[in-house]
């Protein structure tokens, strides 16, 4: 806990189970082929697999983030609330941790530097929560290296108070990213590549500064799981958005009441 206070992160070598990874990507594979309610984030929107099953969505899917694998799969919990992960959020929370969003990447993102402070604001409990709160993991679910786009993290960026993509910037991503590497460099805050092994687990503050590497070998995946908490009271229902907390052993996740297929 103390090196997670002081650097924004923490790294857990080899804690999950290949083949629980393995049995999440086989459903995965599957979803996608079947399942026309799962979502995909595309700029400014969402993209519904019914329309890429139909034919009215033509463009390749393989790069887009899935949002929301929660809704549809029986496998995802046992990912976003393993024991390794509930257990440590347990203690820094002093309480059940909550999953408010999941994001499932194919590739790197190769998003620029950004916390997510202020980026995650999923229906399930809208712009109104405790955000000193959020935390995410991001579970390697192959080797990473920086051949196919190991993540860039920021030791100790969680610590400065930062400006807003939304208020200060307008929505100008570039200039964001910019300013947020700027901050960095003048805090004597120094990039490190995070490589990782299959079943590794980083969990790192929601106000850390991070960037998804870009990729140098395009013929390869980098499939990762992230998913996204908050310290929410049990009887918190959320923003009341279609979104319903479902209890499990190690803490609360959110997922839409209508079209929910695992529970």
């Amino acid at each position: 806990m103390a090196d997670f206070e002081r650097d924004g992160y923490v790294i857990m070598r080899g804690v999950v189970d290949h083949h629980l990874i393995d049995s999440f990507w086989d459903e995965v594979a599957h979803l996608q082929k079947t399942e026309g309610e799962l979502s995909y984030g595309l700029s400014g929107g969402v993209l519904k697999n019914r329309d890429v099953l139909d034919g009215t969505y033509t463009d390749d899917t393989s790069r887009l983030r899935i949002v929301g694998i929660e809704n549809f799969s029986a496998v995802a919990p046992s990912l976003i609330l393993h024991p390794s992960i509930a257990d440590f959020l347990s203690a820094w929370y002093d309480n059940a941790p909550t999953c408010i969003q999941s994001l499932t990447y194919r590739y790197s993102s190769q998003q620029g530097a950004h916390s997510d402070k202020y980026l995650v604001s999923p229906r399930s409990v809208g712009h109104k929560y405790d955000r000193d709160s959020l935390a995410a993991s991001w579970i390697a679910c192959e080797d990473v290296d920086e051949g196919n786009g190991s993540l860039i993290i920021y030791p100790g960026s969680h610590k400065p108070e930062k400006k807003t993509l939304k208020e200060d910037f307008e929505g100008n991503y570039t200039a964001y990213v910019s300013y947020l590497e700027n901050l960095c460099t003048n805090r004597g805050i120094e990039t490190e590549r995070f490589t990782a092994a299959k079943g590794d687990v980083l969990i790192w503050h929601g106000d850390f500064v991070h960037a998804g590497g870009r990729i140098l070998q395009p013929e390869r995946t980098r499939l990762s799981l992230v998913n996204h908490y908050a310290n929410l009271t049990a009887e918190d229902p959320g923003a009341g958005l279609g979104r319903k907390k479902h209890k499990y052993p190690n803490g609360y996740i959110f997922k839409d009441e209508a079209g929910t297929s695992a529970q």
